[in-house]
């Protein structure tokens, strides 16, 4: 009986991802987001993982972006961070990449404390990892 009962739960947890799944082509909505950046398309990867990966071609990476000195157009640099330091402007903690290319008005949400802006929920970027450097795609997800 225990066996008829797992078989049961199985079969019902395959056809409820199934039902839940769809295999229509159709692009997923990016939020009408910019190139490269992304409101939550896909789970994404850590940035640790994206420093670690063998892979070519774009990545969908997740991070707390911070933004150092200069105008949204113009920053001195912005970087995507595995977490947020506790300090008050937060400052990157753990590994962390370049990023280039990133349209900052493109994305909601960042708060600015002097010379230092950042975002207090985590972000996805689509780009390519050389080095330290990601480095935003054109190809929007």
């Amino acid at each position: 009986m225990k066996r008829l009962t797992l078989l049961v739960t199985i079969a019902l947890a395959l056809a409820a991802a199934v039902a839940c799944g769809g295999d229509d082509d159709s692009s997923p909505d990016d939020g009408g987001s910019s190139p490269g950046f992304s409101s939550g398309v896909g789970p994404g990867i850590s940035l640790s993982d994206a420093l670690s990966s063998d892979l070519s071609g774009p990545l969908l990476i997740n991070g707390f972006l911070v933004i150092q000195g200069g105008e949204q157009d113009n920053p001195e640099e912005v970087r995507l961070c595995e977490a947020l330091a506790e300090s008050f402007p937060p400052q990157c903690s753990g590994r962390s990449l370049v990023v280039e290319g990133l349209d900052l008005k493109s994305i909601d949400g960042i708060t600015s404390e002097g010379a230092v802006s950042w975002s207090a929920r985590p972000v996805q970027i689509l780009g390519s990892v050389e080095g330290e450097i990601l480095t935003v795609s054109s190809t929007t997800r």
